[in-house]
């Protein structure tokens, strides 16, 4: 179970260092936003996308959680007229657990649930 891991790997201070390791090589130095030949507009706009969203942080969690369990979710949040992602959250990934998939093999959605707080993270239409 995901908490068992997480478990096994915290009471371990040598394995600990070596899987926080591991993440931070597949994080590398992060990304880089080169938007030296965007219009004014889209500058602005990625820059206001970075100001409310620490992709850093982002990356790097998601990174451990494929270290640790082989696969992340994340949450896009869409403006009202949904036609531009605003926000971009991870859910960690112990948390998690999928819904059975249908008779073509599609899971429909993923169930969080963290203590305190449950969601059904269900996609889009196709």
């Amino acid at each position: 179970m995901p908490f068992d891991i997480l478990s096994l790997v915290e009471k371990d201070e040598t394995l600990a260092t070596c899987q926080c390791f591991n993440a931070e090589v597949c994080y590398g130095s992060g990304l880089r936003y080169d938007t030296s030949v965007a219009t004014a507009n889209v500058k602005n706009e990625v820059d206001d996308f970075l100001l409310d969203n620490d992709l850093p942080a982002y990356f790097l969690g998601v990174s451990q959680d494929f270290k640790h369990f082989g696969f992340a979710v994340s949450v896009l949040i869409l403006n009202e007229d949904g036609t531009k992602i605003v926000r971009l959250l991870r859910k960690e990934a112990c948390y998690c657990r999928f819904a059975p998939a249908d008779a073509s093999g599609i899971i429909p959605s993923v169930l969080y649930a963290n203590c305190a707080r449950s969601y059904l993270l269900a996609p889009t239409s196709r």
